[in-house]
């Protein structure tokens, strides 16, 4: 049954990660808005490129959860995973975590991530890639599991956002993207009964905190 679960999940996060396409290449109780609305960051602001071991001590950690949930071993395999089809691009530093709760069919999987791109012009050109991918994908087959994708209202968080839910016979995802200059922040949940859609947006909004400290650069004025 994890496996199941995993699987869409990788799927989901490694797409809002990656990308669509096969080219290469604050408040505590946050509002929701349309992701086909999505907000933009601030001109001034900047951040820094960082590398994989400061990408990975921004990520949300264990102390950010709920009781009851435990941190995943990291998996240095990001697998193979495909979206629609379409093998997404790959960006070159990431870092992700997973934790999971509980087990059987009571068991819930979360998850965080950053992606950091070349630049921000990168990360808009694929973050765009995956908003059109779901205007024309409603669905595919994943382990045998026919999946059903529909693009969701989304945190306000300030930047670019894309919500997707995807729904099957065996598991339910709710996956958040946010564009924070040339790194995507994402963060979801799923799990085989139902998938906790509040944890989801609350991890997304610590996810884009936690990496705004660490690669906001210092800008005069």
């Amino acid at each position: 049954m994890r496996r199941s679960v995993a699987a869409l999940a990788a799927v989901l996060l490694l797409s809002a990660l990656a990308g669509c396409g096969d080219d290469s290449s604050d408040a505590d109780s946050p509002t929701t808005v349309s992701s086909s609305q999505p907000t933009t960051e601030p001109a001034q602001v900047e951040y820094e490129q960082l590398t994989e071991k400061q990408l990975r001590d921004a990520l949300v950690t264990i102390d950010d959860m709920p009781p009851g949930y435990a941190a995943d071993p990291v998996d240095d395999d990001p697998g193979s995973a495909s979206y629609c089809g379409a093998k997404p691009d790959r960006a070159p530093i990431r870092a992700d975590q997973d934790f999971t709760k509980g087990g059987g069919f009571t068991m819930q999987l979360a998850t965080v991530g950053l992606s950091q791109y070349p630049s921000a012009e990168v990360a808009t050109a694929n973050f765009e890639r995956l908003r059109e991918g779901l205007r024309t994908c409603a669905g595919e087959t994943i382990d045998g599991d026919e999946v059903t994708y529909a693009v969701t209202s989304t945190p306000q968080t300030n930047y670019p956002t894309l919500g997707i839910r995807a729904t099957a016979d065996s598991f339910t995802a709710m996956v958040y993207a946010a564009q924070v200059g040339s790194t995507m922040v994402t963060a979801g949940t799923a799990g085989l009964t139902n998938s906790d859609a509040d944890l989801a947006v609350d991890l997304l909004v610590k996810q884009i905190r936690s990496y705004e400290e660490a690669a906001r650069a210092e800008t005069a004025g």
